[in-house]
């Protein structure tokens, strides 16, 4: 099921599926234009006996753009705004791909009641940007998003390999083409790219509560990221893939792979009379989505 909800006076897009007794909130990475498509294979995974919602943040997907700071404390009050509006229960399970587990974190530390337990898909860290070049990339995505044909020779690309592999009907292909092409490095992503140390510094040392289940999951071996110690009481699961590269493709392509592993890591129930079973109106069919 798709829902629109009206957070700080704009439009948030969220994607709900399933029902059951654990609710897993999907968070997505950074620069992915169309997260609805690009986890669709992991939420309908997850979905067989599970509540999960995706929801995105503004400039992806269905939502709106903002002109608000994209730091985490806004970003998070936005996540937290959505929920409330869409009546989900808490605690929740977070599930974050890359930077988006920066949001996860954050969330985690400052509002440990409503956190059952964190889930890392490819997760970013803050010592993940130890090495890495920010003030470059920053300028890159600057650069192409004052490009208006470059984002469409990009968004073009990025959309016919998107709608093949997921066969997407042809009905549908305009509109979600024209979110694509105004998400592709537009505004928010300018934003996010040009202050960058404002997305992780407020972001707190470990520990993480205690008990946080903190599973992660890697599609390279080689990933590098900030080792933060397990929560106290809690566990963590290390998953090397070792054959993709993006987790993006890896969400496309390994679904039950990573769902097995998700299901093994997660607990059987969440905090006792936290979470109450979700009724199957709540979600609806895959093809919603």
């Amino acid at each position: 099921m798709n829902r629109d909800v009206t957070v700080r006076g704009r439009r948030m897009h969220a994607c709900l599926l399933g029902s059951g007794d654990i609710t897993i909130v999907l968070l997505s990475g950074s620069c992915v234009p169309l997260p609805q498509l690009e986890y669709r294979p992991l939420i309908k995974a997850l979905a067989t006996d599970q509540f999960v919602v995706l929801l995105e943040k503004f400039g992806y997907g269905g939502s709106d753009s903002t002109s608000q700071p994209r730091d985490l404390p806004h970003v998070v009050a936005e996540y937290r705004e959505a929920l409330a509006a869409l009546d989900v229960p808490l605690p929740v399970v977070l599930a974050a791909h890359s930077m988006g587990f920066l949001e996860a974190l954050y969330w985690t530390q400052h509002y440990p009641g409503e956190v059952s337990a964190l889930v890392g898909i490819d997760p970013a860290t803050p010592d993940s940007y130890r090495d890495f070049d920010m003030e470059k990339a920053a300028k890159q995505i600057t650069n192409l998003s004052q490009k208006p044909l470059l984002r469409k020779i990009a968004a073009d690309r990025y959309c016919r390999q998107l709608f093949r592999q997921l066969e997407i009907p042809p009905e549908r292909r305009s509109d979600l083409h024209a979110k694509a092409l105004r998400n592709f490095a537009g505004p928010v992503w300018a934003a996010e790219s040009e202050a960058p140390t404002r997305c992780w510094r407020p972001c707190p040392k470990p520990p993480l509560p205690c008990p946080a289940p903190f599973p992660r999951f890697f599609s390279s071996p080689t990933a590098k990221g900030h080792p933060c110690p397990p929560p106290c009481g809690g566990s963590m699961v290390w998953i090397s893939w070792g054959i993709w590269s993006m987790g993006s493709i890896f969400c496309w392509i390994c679904p039950t792979i990573c769902t097995r592993q998700l299901r093994i890591s997660l607990p059987k129930k969440s905090r006792p009379g936290c979470v109450q079973p979700l009724n199957r109106s709540k979600g609806g069919s895959y093809d919603d989505i």
